[in-house]
């Protein structure tokens, strides 16, 4: 991996590209099992699973209008799908909403110093969120998503890029969080 090379972000624009290509990512560790192979109850990063199942599924859960995103390293001799974000429009007017839906880093691609692309993948949402909001022709809007509580990293990450969270935990420990689009 090369950290400090920002990547190439490329659209996924079908739903069957997304089938293909997103079933080797990986984003967390192998469900955890027992020594006989039967598996535990828990994963140790239930939001880490969530991210890689949802992306594993974008097939099915891309709408019209979604934006889906893959950010490509290619430093080395082949390109590696490094990080994936997709993005739902749910507001137009009055006030123009866009979710990021899930933001995923290859367990390849992580650092435990900066650069971090969690902070790339922010940036590129914001970026689009700005875009289409412009093409939209609204003047306000906010980029929201879901953090989950035992998330620390990804806190740190919403805070560094100016996110703040706007409630209290769902019944699943999710928080949302978000920050201006303008």
């Amino acid at each position: 991996m090369s950290a400090g090379r920002c990547l190439d972000w490329q659209p996924v624009e079908d739903k069957k590209t997304a089938a293909v290509r997103f079933q080797q990512f990986r984003c967390t560790q192998p469900w955890p099992t027992t020594a006989g192979g039967r598996r535990l109850p828990k994963h140790p990063r239930p939001w880490e699973w969530d991210a890689q199942r949802h992306v594993k599924n974008l097939c099915q859960l891309m709408r019209d209008g979604d934006r889906v995103l893959v950010g490509v390293d290619g430093s080395g001799p082949e390109p590696v799908d490094a990080a994936v974000l997709h993005l739902r429009y749910l507001v137009e007017r009055p006030r123009f909403v866009a979710q990021l839906e899930v933001g995923a880093v290859a367990m390849s691609h992580r650092s435990p110093e900066p650069p971090y692309r969690g902070d790339e993948i922010l940036r590129v949402a914001l970026a689009e969120a700005r875009s289409t909001m412009a093409d939209r022709l609204c003047s306000s809007g906010l980029l929201a998503g879901f953090i989950h509580v035992e998330n620390k990293a990804s806190m740190r990450m919403a805070r560094r890029n100016e996110w703040e969270p706007l409630g209290d935990p769902g019944a699943g420990g999710y928080v949302r969080w978000g920050r201006a689009v303008g």
